[in-house]
């Protein structure tokens, strides 16, 4: 199972930090969704023994996004408010 991912800062005007420490997985695939339920970004990583990722969400529209995480270890989903 995967861990709860950190998500930072939040709320964000722009920058967003992703990080997973400590776990082992071979691949991360990270999904953006509008507060419409719309995938608006999806980003594949390959990792081992975490991640940690900046994603740039100052061209998007100010609201709440919806951050996937999946892993071989399993998913969690977190949102961040962007302003």
């Amino acid at each position: 199972m995967l861990a709860a991912f950190d998500l930072f800062p939040n709320p964000s005007n722009g920058p967003v930090n992703i990080t997973i420490r400590n776990q082992n997985f071979n691949k991360a695939e990270i999904n953006i969704y509008d507060f419409t339920g719309k995938q608006i970004l999806t980003e594949t990583y390959t990792a081992q023994g975490g991640l940690n990722k900046q994603l740039n969400f100052s061209s998007f529209a100010k609201g709440v996004y919806a951050v996937l995480l999946k892993t071989d270890k399993g998913a969690a989903t977190k949102n961040v408010v962007i302003e």
